[in-house]
């Protein structure tokens, strides 16, 4: 790789479009003072990326374009470029030739061109860095940089030898490392801020889901429970009926045969009293104590089956109230989910009367219509509120749900519980029937009637006997009718609850299957209903915020996994990069030392000197620059030993002294690294005429693998040129350029001599 041409056009003094080219060998630069010939120096390191003004002779970037003079106006922008033959592939661009320009505009726009093609200034630098080339390294060496590399503290010298040993595209990109890694640390933060903020938020969200799908489950659970135990409980029921009824047709036929056995006994007594009697004033007797008997067995009949009516009536009564108090426990568990709302403060108030009310019904048998009338309008006051408030207030309306079938509940069986106690009264107490006159008969008969008729007595007794049994079973069938009246009404009270919670399709399906083997109990769904009472209906919209939530928290757990992941994959990168540039570091510069000191002794014709690394310090502080913590070395110290003189400090050399030793450093840099070009501007200005010599000597060996362009008033270093560009300034104080080929003109006077 090698430098071809170099065009500047709005420059400093180039304010017209200039061009240079470039062979191999050594081009010299030459011309008066103030010609403008440091200019192309300055602007092979401006185009090479420079930002330093004070490296560029300015205070402000537009100083770098021409500013015009009495006779040419100034420019409107600046623009320099530079051509670089590629075809060894050390630039890593797939084109064997490179084009780079950097144009500024007076409004401050720049712009970086690679090929034509717009680039940033982090491209170009890494780009010439990768090959060995930057606008503070050692391939544009000015005027001024001889005596500050040598008069610089140890550590600003690190800069040069950061460039000479090839470690600076490696520092490009460990600062880039760096960066990364603090932008991860900062976006690991944030996600971390992000995270905790969320976490509590979604917890709360957490357990909502948690409870809804407790509540799904018991509802599954519920449902289940239910459907079985009103299966078990109606086949239960209906079997039930079906047995009583068996046992009512049962005593049925007993009665009958009962009164089959009666009525013959009774006939034989009549013709046993006939016989044994023919005394008409005891078959009158007789025939009153007949009727009396059937008199007293229709009454006893009567009587039993009006006990068992009463009986039954007070049990269904029994049962009603039962049931009430477990709507009664529904509602009070739906009142204790409403407690914390103050919109059921009335509601509560009023269904505190309703219970109050009730109360005072199952203590009093006969109630006035004018206490159930209250109970009524109270109720509908309740209902009618509720109805009004939740036209406003969304959130209660899960809570009316709540009391709304307690209440209908406790409603309609204060009304059946009303109709049988009203029932109850209606049914008169029986009144138990007198055997006296039946028993006065049988004295007047036996004292009327002989002693001896054992026929007549046995008939008696037969009789007594059958009237017993027909009693008893009198008795047996009139409670069988009742037990069957109760349980046809328990089922149809059943089949009727069924039909409410689950339809008429369901109650249909279970008259048809046979119920499960595992038996529900009531008191287990019972159990379950206040388990849901008690968690409560659910907000669908929080469902769908947990869901959102989760989704969030989910995705910046996997911005945090991959967070990580970066981080650690930086911080590899760093340790890389910082063991890469301290071993090449390290075996660069002992290469470069040694070549420093046989240059050193090579221009002082004698003498010694030595390179040795400043040890890093630990700085922690946040202004020092990530390019400074990122180098190897904190920096060089030069010792030096010119021949015939005692070791002194680089500060106490002579002009010429510092001049020779700086130029042994940078020939040294140069014949470490071989650099495709150097520019060197008036580095052999301090030199007398030996040490001249010397150098221009030591620029031809450095020609052999480094083009070399020297701007210099030396004759020596102009004798050893291949060829000559002239700098001049006219009147209109624009630089303008003339070259010469020295080899033409060698080869013109050998010709003419």
């Amino acid at each position: 790789m090698k430098l071809t041409a170099l065009e500047l056009a709005g420059f400093k003094s180039f304010a017209a479009k200039t061009s240079l080219e470039f062979d191999d060998g050594i081009t010299a630069v030459i011309g008066p003072n103030g010609s403008g010939k440091s200019n192309v120096a300055e602007a092979i390191r401006w185009v090479l990326g420079e930002q330093s003004l004070k490296q560029l002779r300015g205070k402000e970037r537009t100083d770098v374009i021409f500013s015009g003079s009495s006779e040419a106006k100034r420019r409107g922008s600046a623009r320099v470029t530079i051509t670089l033959n590629n075809e060894t592939g050390r630039l890593k661009v797939d084109a064997p030739e490179v084009s780079i320009s950097r144009t500024l505009n007076r409004s401050g726009e720049s712009e970086y061109l690679i090929n034509g093609d717009p680039v940033r200034l982090f491209d170009v630098q890494h780009l010439l860095a990768g090959a060995g080339l930057g606008a503070r390294s050692y391939a544009v060496i000015s005027q001024g940089m001889v005596d500050q590399y040598l008069t610089a503290t140890p550590a600003g010298r690190r800069e040069l030898f950061d460039e000479a040993t090839g470690i600076r595209a490696l520092q490009l990109k460990l600062v880039r490392a760096q960066a990364k890694l603090k932008q991860v640390g900062t976006h690991l933060e944030q996600l971390h801020t992000v995270v905790r903020e969320l976490e509590p938020r979604l917890a709360v969200l957490k357990r909502q889901a948690q409870r809804h799908a407790k509540r799904e489950q018991l509802l599954e659970t519920f449902d289940s429970a239910q459907k079985t135990y009103f299966h078990q409980m109606w086949h239960a029921s209906a079997q039930e009926v079906e047995q009583i009824t068996a046992t009512v047709a049962a005593t049925s036929e007993e009665v009958a045969k009962a009164r089959s056995a009666r009525e013959a006994a009774e006939n034989a007594l009549v013709a046993s009293a006939r016989q044994s009697s023919s005394d008409s004033n005891l078959i009158g007797l007789q025939d009153q104590l007949r009727r009396a008997e059937a008199d007293f067995k229709k009454a006893s009949v009567d009587y039993e089956q009006k006990l068992a009516e009463r009986a039954k009536l007070e049990d269904s009564l029994q049962q009603v109230r039962n049931n009430l108090a477990q709507a009664e426990t529904q509602l009070a568990q739906a009142r204790e989910a409403t407690t914390e709302d103050s919109f059921f403060t009335t509601v509560h108030n009023t269904l505190n009367s309703c219970s109050a009310l009730i109360e005072r019904l199952r203590q009093n048998k006969a109630v006035a219509e004018v206490e159930l009338a209250e109970l009524t309008d109270q109720l509908a006051e309740a209902q009618q509120l509720l109805a009004t408030e939740m036209a406003g207030m969304k959130s209660t309306q899960s809570l009316w749900q709540q009391l709304e079938g307690p209440l209908q509940a406790v409603a309609r069986l204060q009304a059946i519980e009303q109709e049988r106690r009203d029932r109850l009264a209606s049914t008169p107490e029986p009144t138990k029937p007198s055997p006296a006159e039946v028993e006065r008969l049988r004295t007047a008969i036996e004292a009327g009637s002989s002693d001896g008729d054992a026929t007549e007595e046995q008939s008696r007794t037969k009789m007594d006997e059958t009237r017993e049994i027909e009693l008893a079973a009198a008795r047996a069938a009139s409670a069988a009718a009742a037990a069957a009246e109760q349980a046809t009404q328990q089922l149809a009270n059943l089949e009727g609850e069924i039909l409410r919670e689950r339809g008429t399709a369901f109650l249909s399906e279970i008259q048809q299957q046979a119920p499960d083997v595992d038996p529900v109990s009531q008191e287990n769904v019972q159990q379950i209903a206040g388990q849901l009472a008690a968690i409560g209906e659910i907000d669908p919209l929080a469902l769908r915020e947990y869901e959102e939530v989760q989704a969030r928290y989910d995705d910046l757990q996997t911005q945090l996994q991959d967070a990580n992941h970066a981080r650690e994959n930086a911080e590899q990168l760093v340790a890389s990069l910082e063991a890469t540039m301290a071993a090449q570091f390290k075996e660069q510069f002992e290469a470069i030392r040694s070549a420093f000191q046989e240059h050193f002794h090579v221009l002082f014709g004698g003498g010694a000197a030595d390179l040795q690394i400043v040890a890093p310090e630990t700085d922690t502080r946040d202004d020092v620059a990530e390019a400074d913590k990122s180098t190897p070395v904190s920096g060089v110290e030069i010792l030096v030993h010119p021949p015939g003189k005692k070791p002194s400090h680089i500060n106490l050399l002579s002009g010429g002294e510092k001049a020779l030793t700086s130029l042994a450093l940078l020939l040294a840099i140069v014949h470490v690294q071989q650099p495709p070009f150097v520019v060197l501007d008036e580095v052999d200005a301090a030199l007398d005429e030996a040490n001249s010599f010397r150098c221009a000597e030591m620029l031809q060996t450095l020609k052999t693998h480094t083009q070399c362009v020297v701007i210099t008033h030396n004759r020596e270093t102009m004798g050893q040129a291949d060829v000559l560009y002239g700098i001049t300034m006219q009147q209109d104080g624009i630089s303008h350029v003339y070259s010469v080929k020295l080899e033409e003109i060698a080869s013109l006077v050998e010709t003419n001599s």
